[in-house]
C-alpha cells in the first residue's frame, strides 16, 4: 500500500497548501472539487479549463459543475477513477479525506518534472486569487531563489513538492463555523422542503376559502329569490299554497354552474 493512502488530514492539508499555495484549514474545503481540478491540471497541463472552475463555490449546484470539469479531464487523460460526486459534495470529512488520499497517491505516481505556478494558473478562475495563501507574494520559483542562496536553477514541481515545507507559515484567520458545508446544504434542503409544504397548505386553504365563498353566495341568492317570491305573492295573492311551495322548492333545488365540480 502506498504511504500516501494513509496520510492524515493535517498531512494532506499541508500537501495541498504547499503544492497549490492555498490556505485550506479543513479537508471538507476540498468538497467543491476545485482542488482536485488544479491537481489534475498540474499533472496534465492544458487538459483542464481552469478558467471555468469555481474556487469559491458555495452550494451543491456549483460543486457539481466543478466535478463535471474534473470528470471530463479524467476521461481525457485516461484516469480510471469512479468519483462519487453525490457523496463528496455533502462535505463529509471521511469521504473527502479518502478522495484526497487517493489523489495524493495518484499524484505521487505521476509526479511531473516541470515548473508550475499554481497562483498564476488559477488567476483567471472565479475566486482563484481569493484562495491563495496570504504568505504568497510572488511565484513559487521566485520565492525559492530568494530563500535559498544555494539554488542556481529554476525549481521543479518534482523537487519542491516531494515533502511538506518546514518553514514557518503565516496563519490566516478564518471565522469558525458551527456546521460543515454538507450539513448546511442538508439544512437548506430541509428548509426548502418545509417551505414547499407550507406553500401547498396555503394553496389548499385558498381554494377551500374560494369554494366556501361561492357556496355562501349561492345560498344567499336562493334566500333573496324566495324572499322576493313571498313578497310578490303577499301583494298579488295569485298562487295557492301548493303552487307557492312548488316555486320555493324549485328555487331551493336549482343548481348553479359555479358549484359544479
Amino acid at each position: 500500500m502506498d504511504a500516501s493512502s494513509g496520510l492524515s488530514r493535517g498531512e494532506l492539508l499541508e500537501w495541498i497548501n504547499t503544492t497549490l499555495n492555498m490556505h485550506l484549514h479543513k479537508i471538507e474545503e476540498t468538497a467543491s472539487g476545485a482542488v482536485a481540478c488544479q491537481i489534475i491540471d498540474m499533472l496534465y497541463p492544458d487538459t483542464v479549463p481552469l478558467q471555468r472552475v469555481n474556487f469559491v463555490a458555495k452550494d451543491a449546484y456549483e460543486y457539481t459543475k466543478n466535478y463535471k470539469i474534473l470528470q471530463s479531464a479524467c476521461l481525457k487523460n485516461g484516469i480510471q477513477k469512479n468519483i462519487d460526486v453525490d457523496r463528496l459534495i455533502k462535505g463529509r470529512p471521511q469521504d473527502n479525506l479518502e478522495f484526497m488520499q487517493w489523489l495524493k497517491q495518484y499524484f505521487d505516481k505521476h509526479r511531473p518534472n516541470r515548473e508550475y505556478n499554481a497562483v498564476e494558473r488559477r488567476a483567471a478562475a472565479k475566486g482563484g486569487r481569493e484562495v491563495t495563501a496570504s504568505s504568497v507574494l510572488q511565484p513559487p520559483a521566485a520565492r525559492l531563489s530568494k530563500d535559498s542562496s544555494r539554488s542556481t536553477s529554476p525549481s521543479r514541481v518534482g523537487d519542491n513538492l516531494s515533502c511538506p515545507s518546514k518553514k514557518p507559515r503565516v496563519n490566516v484567520f478564518v471565522p469558525p463555523v458551527n456546521t460543515s458545508r454538507g450539513e448546511q446544504e442538508e439544512q437548506l434542503q430541509e428548509l426548502a422542503k418545509k417551505v414547499s409544504e407550507k406553500e401547498g397548505v396555503i394553496v389548499t386553504q385558498t381554494l377551500t376559502i374560494k369554494n366556501l365563498e361561492a357556496e355562501r353566495d349561492f345560498y344567499k341568492k336562493k334566500l333573496v329569490d324566495i324572499e322576493e317570491l313571498v313578497t310578490k305573492e303577499k301583494e298579488n295573492g295569485e298562487l295557492t299554497v301548493a303552487q307557492l311551495a312548488e316555486r320555493v322548492t324549485a328555487i331551493l333545488y336549482a343548481e348553479s354552474n359555479s358549484l359544479q365540480p
